[in-house]
């Protein structure tokens, strides 16, 4: 494909074919290409390490890598794809994004070359995220380990609660708290225009524990509708949970309010004592916070 149609196109290689392409080329074949890459992370707290990672390859490649974060990413990309001035990169947070923007034809494919390398050093689950129907057109970047709940040991132990190993344990030890004049949760689920991402989060955890992973495919891929009365179920449960009197400590005034990474320092002042968050949370906690397994 030519490059002035190309660029017609969202390049969906993701930065990890950067260092595939540069071992490739000499530094000489780089010096003075432009390349523009666009993601959702835009604090610091989120596209810092991504920042590290590009500033280092555009030193060693010559190549002028410019990002941009934006939290309507999802909005924006849509806008540009559509309207024929996309970056050339975009960093997409979920994989069902990029199987609508390869069915419509608005990705590149990636080159034989990369496809090759990815074939030979990852496993065939993890490249199956950037392929759709058969055609690979994106790289996964990095992982998050979801479904993860934040809570402060030294307080479960002056306290005596102890960590549950089940939902129905969980509900209890949260019940536990508020008898004991202690809020369990930290929540906020607002994020500009991708506000409620955190509760989908929660929804997806308890349609896998409920109901297993046939019915949880059956739903992404709309098989099952999102008014089907097992999809409701799991929305009222974490509602349910959320809408209990003192179950909840929202930074923001309410859970809609609270943007989702103001969670940190009421949990490490005790305003609540377990925050359910991914692995990158650890970045929104305030400096010099001890984390660990």
């Amino acid at each position: 494909m030519e490059e002035s149609q190309m660029r017609k196109h969202v390049w969906l290689v993701l930065i990890l074919a950067f260092a595939l392409i540069a071992a490739a080329c000499g530094g000489d074949d780089l010096e003075g290409t432009s390349v523009t890459v666009f993601g959702p992370e835009s604090s610091e707290e989120e596209a810092g390490a991504l920042q590290d990672a590009l500033d280092i390859l555009a030193e060693r490649t010559g190549i002028d890598i410019v990002y941009t974060g934006a939290r309507d990413f999802s909005d924006q990309i849509n806008a540009q794809a559509v309207g024929g001035n996309p970056p050339d990169i975009a960093v997409f947070p979920q994989p069902g994004k990029i199987a609508d923007f390869a069915r419509q034809g608005l990705l590149v494919a990636l080159p034989e070359d990369i496809e090759d390398a990815t074939t030979d050093n990852w496993p065939a689950a993890w490249n199956a995220f950037g392929i759709v129907d058969g055609t690979q057109y994106a790289i996964p970047t990095k992982t998050d380990l979801k479904s993860l709940v934040w809570y402060l040991p030294a307080s479960f132990e002056a306290k005596g609660y102890a960590v549950p190993e089940t939902w129905d344990e969980l509900k209890a030890l949260s019940n536990e708290m508020i008898a004991n004049g202690d809020t369990p949760w930290c929540v906020g689920i607002e994020s500009g225009p991708a506000t409620g991402w955190t509760f989908t989060d929660w929804v997806e955890d308890l349609m896998l524990r409920f109901h297993g992973a046939d019915v949880y495919d059956q739903w992404v891929d709309h098989t099952i509708n999102f008014t089907d009365s097992r999809v409701e179920q799991v929305w009222n449960e974490v509602l349910d949970l959320w809408n209990t009197d003192g179950a909840v400590f929202a930074a923001g005034g309410t859970i809609a309010a609270t943007p989702f990474g103001d969670n940190g320092q009421p949990l490490v002042e005790g305003k609540c004592l377990m925050h359910r968050q991914a692995s990158f949370y650890s970045a929104f906690l305030p400096d010099g916070t001890v984390t660990g397994p």
